[in-house]
């Protein structure tokens, strides 16, 4: 993918006066990645896949710059002489949380890719009815799954965020300050983007409201109307389950059975790709979340 470097906008920190020497490379980072802050209170259905591999394309920039700020003497020596007090442990165990969210999500989207190319291919080859229905329900099955996965990782992340706020700094020296903040403010930015991709995997299965209920019948009865304003709100996901519904509820006429099931197929292929990327994003961040946990257990079991 191209350089992320000005395609995103981040939440700045407010840093005390006198500034680490690498710090300021963090924070215009993080000031890159402020619109995407909005991301982890946004309503589930008005998360687009395209915003959040932004922002996941972000994340691995933060995080080159968090890794240049690791590697200097006066972070190390910092986190060092801190490392019997607490300080440590709080930034060890929010790496592993972090990567053991990263993982599950990793999970869930070959998961969730895979179920769509299996849908994809039974409305290539025009199964059965009965087929098709079963395959559906199995890519219903699936999402129900995963949102049950994804609570799970929900709590985690919000415990992770009330340690980050739970302890203050008072106790610091300046720099110590310095370098402790930086790293909270980066796992909250973290724990925003991981949010965001959470919920838009586990968009609600749940009994569409009436204005969904309308494009479902619009579906049926009248092919799909593109520029619906209902259907503009959508993100990818609810997009395909609004389809398969239709497709799964249609006793119309062949032609508009034919017609929702080319509809589904066209709207299970962007699914695809959104996921392919945002799985390409999230292999960058993981890895990068990987680096900074190895780089914490160097600097603080040394």
């Amino acid at each position: 993918m191209a350089d992320t470097s000005d395609r995103y906008h981040v939440r700045s920190i407010s840093m005390p006066s006198r500034s680490h020497p690498t710090a300021p490379g963090i924070e215009e980072e993080q000031r890159g990645l402020r619109a995407l802050e909005s991301l982890s209170t946004a309503q589930e259905s008005s998360l687009k896949a395209e915003a959040i591999c932004v922002a996941l394309f972000g994340q691995v920039e933060l995080y080159k710059c968090v890794e240049s700020f690791l590697q200097t003497p006066q972070t190390q020596q910092t986190l060092a002489h801190h490392q019997a007090d607490g300080w440590g442990d709080e930034l060890i165990e929010g790496s592993v949380t972090l990567l053991d969210i990263g993982s599950s999500a990793r999970d869930i989207l070959f998961q969730m890719k895979e179920n769509v190319q299996d849908l994809q291919s039974s409305l290539r080859r025009r199964n059965s009815g009965g087929v098709l229905k079963n395959k559906v329900k199995t890519y219903f099955s699936l999402k129900k799954r995963v949102k049950k996965d994804v609570n799970r990782c929900l709590k985690m992340l919000k415990r992770l965020k009330e340690k980050c706020v739970a302890r203050l700094l008072l106790d610091l020296d300046n720099n110590s300050a310095i370098v402790v903040k930086v790293l909270r403010e980066v796992n909250s930015v973290a724990i925003s983007i991981f949010r965001a991709l959470l919920s838009f995997l586990s968009t609600p299965v749940s009994k569409p409201k009436v204005g969904r209920w309308h494009l479902v019948s619009k579906l049926m009865h009248r092919g799909v109307v593109a520029c619906d304003s209902h259907e503009e709100s959508m993100n990818e996901v609810e997009s395909v389950d609004v389809s398969l519904l239709a497709l799964f509820r249609c006793n119309s006429s062949k032609d508009v059975e034919v017609e929702s099931s080319q509809m589904a197929q066209k709207r299970l292929k962007d699914l695809e790709v959104r996921l392919e990327s945002l799985e390409e994003g999230l292999d960058f961040f993981y890895r990068r979340l990987i680096e900074t946990r190895v780089s914490l257990l160097n600097i603080l079991t040394h």
